[in-house]
């Protein structure tokens, strides 16, 4: 029979029961590296960090694949092993980036600060909350799509149990979910009075981040239609 849509229960199911094996050579791979170093006499003076890019919606709220904001999308595993240096079994439940892993490596490698400086990097080291230090300005996480998929610039900033979502327009569409709540982010609560101070302050520190949107916008679609020209003169076959 002909494979139904992409959210039909069955498929649905049926794929989601298909990616725990496409993990387990992941694991596989990881713990032949593991043994490997412990057999060198190298695993303690390693760093192993295990991330992903982004997470996969296996069919939560009707979408497939990446390119949104919901949990299942944009929250990944990180994991930090430095058995020489860092605690072991050390959990921190705040928010922390991807941008920061770029700032820790450069941390760990000894990098001078005045050159790290430099670099106007947009993450910080996780070395300090993993090392118990204060990271309470740091605790928040953004995120933010450019790309195909999505037809203006959107943002998302999660602090503490918030997460608001921003999507550019002349009257921003905006969402707000309570993850402490609702893990699943069924529940809008952007058009809720109750909520009008969370929705006002996470609106002013995700505007804080991502500065003039409407700046951003116009570039975009400048690049747009630079891009459009550029496959009108080399043809279909031209990706980028």
């Amino acid at each position: 029979p002909a494979p139904g849509p992409l959210w039909a229960p069955g498929r649905r199911n049926r794929d989601r029961r298909r990616a725990p094996a496409g993990h387990r050579p992941i694991r596989d791979k990881i713990g032949r590296l593991i043994d490997t170093l412990e057999d060198q006499n190298l695993l303690d003076n390693t760093v192993i960090i295990y991330t992903s890019d982004h997470g996969e919606s296996l069919g939560e709220h009707g979408l497939w694949r990446k390119m949104n904001f919901y949990e299942q999308s944009v929250r990944v595993p990180l994991q930090i092993s430095w058995s020489k240096v860092l605690p072991k079994n050390k959990h921190y439940s705040g928010a922390v980036s991807l941008v920061d892993v770029t700032a820790t490596i450069m941390d760990i490698a000894g990098v001078p600060d005045e050159i790290v400086s430099l670099m106007k990097l947009d993450g910080d080291t996780l070395l300090h909350p993993l090392n118990g230090d204060d990271w309470a300005e740091h605790d928040f996480a953004f995120s933010e799509h450019l790309a195909h998929g999505t037809d203006r610039p959107a943002a998302m900033i999660r602090q503490g149990d918030y997460k608001l979502c921003y999507s550019y327009a002349a009257e921003p569409e905006l969402e707000l979910y309570n993850l402490k709540s609702d893990p699943g982010e069924y529940n809008d609560l952007s058009q809720n009075s109750s909520f009008k101070t969370v929705v006002s302050e996470l609106t002013a520190s995700l505007l804080a981040i991502w500065s003039h949107p409407n700046e951003m916008d116009s570039k975009i679609r400048e690049s747009q239609q630079a891009r459009l020209l550029i496959r009108r003169v080399l043809g279909d076959k031209a990706i980028f």
